[in-house]
């Protein structure tokens, strides 16, 4: 995943988590307020984000590939069927880049 795109995703998590905290009694420390990718907890919120990420793009494509293999009557009787693709997901910055990497794969 591009540094850019986990600032993105980092910044999301950490500023929804500062405005639901107190809602539910916690309160989060004054010098991590803020959030700041380069300190100690800005740095693992961008690996959290970064694998959970990830780990979702992993599955969205496997359930695209169950409905593709379903509709084109293909059938992948091994576990990992997402092997059979050659999608390089972590290098996928937005959905249309998936849509286009799709649309390739389709028509190879």
């Amino acid at each position: 995943m591009k540094t850019k795109e986990k600032i993105k995703w980092a910044t999301i998590f950490h500023e929804t988590y500062e405005r639901l905290a107190p809602s539910f009694g916690y309160e989060t420390r004054e010098n991590t307020k803020e959030f700041d990718p380069k300190s100690k907890n800005g740095k693992l919120m961008l690996e959290v984000c970064s694998i959970v990420l990830s780990l979702q793009k992993q599955e969205i494509v496997e359930e695209i590939e169950k409905i593709i293999r379903k509709r084109l009557g293909m059938d992948c009787g091994y576990i990992g069927c997402s092997e059979a693709w050659d999608w390089d997901l972590d290098n996928l910055p937005n959905f249309e880049d998936f849509i286009d990497q799709l649309k390739q794969t389709l028509t190879k």
